[in-house]
């Protein structure tokens, strides 16, 4: 009961345009804030606007924290200065905080807004352990995919595929190398799209890997 009229407090709150939320107590935001982000992340992120990190809580995960709360809120602006903050001047991060960085990212891109999307993927490539920068370059090849900008899409495609630390291709590296043969064959490159689709029919054993390598080699071949 308290956390129900707790929370409608603070809708009433956001409510009064009057309120300058400057003069209220940081704690109090706060707990303001956590108690809409589930429900109003919109509201959320305006009692949270400039606060610093929580005692006890490092700034990259106050930074995951804002991003996450911004991308329901459907504010990728806000989202993107968020960790980009979190990143700034932290050379050494972990590949949890990248991880779920990257997921923030990914919900981003439901938004529509590839380029953000796009500039934070790049930034957290740099600061990615192998197999994160594997599924980043997968991710920007899809961006630049959904962009039309085939021949980059397929060069980050195959970049991921350069990364993989197995000798014998795993699963990821076969979706990469088929998503590169069909944006080869979309940008007008059709003997390196001939080359990628021939190496998959060798190496892979899915069967709809198999049936679409066929049938774009039949088409190359009319």
């Amino acid at each position: 009961m308290r956390a129900t009229k707790l929370h409608r407090t603070a809708l009433r709150l956001f409510d009064d345009s009057a309120v300058d939320l400057a003069t209220i107590d940081s704690r109090a935001r706060l707990a303001l804030g956590e108690l809409v982000e589930s429900t109003a992340p919109a509201l959320a992120l305006r009692y949270w606007k400039g606060l610093p990190p929580p005692q006890g809580v490092s700034a990259h995960e106050w930074a995951l924290k804002l991003a996450a709360v911004a991308g329901r809120a459907a504010d990728t602006e806000m989202a993107m200065l968020a960790l980009k903050t979190g990143l700034a001047g932290n050379p050494s991060v972990s590949t949890e905080f990248v991880q779920r960085a990257r997921l923030v990212v990914q919900d981003m891109l439901a938004t529509g807004r590839l380029d953000h999307a796009e500039g934070l993927f790049e930034t957290l490539l740099p600061l990615a352990e192998s197999g994160q920068r594997r599924q980043i370059l997968f991710d920007l090849a899809r961006i630049h995919e959904a962009m039309g900008q085939h021949p980059v899409a397929a060069d980050y495609y195959l970049r991921s595929v350069l990364l993989a630390e197995s000798v014998a291709p795993d699963a990821l590296a076969l979706q990469a190398r088929l998503a590169a043969a069909l944006s080869l064959r979309r940008a007008g490159y059709a003997s390196d799209a001939r080359a990628q689709f021939e190496w998959l029919l060798k190496h892979t054993k899915d069967p709809v890997q198999k049936e679409v390598a066929h049938r774009e080699l039949a088409k190359l071949r009319r």
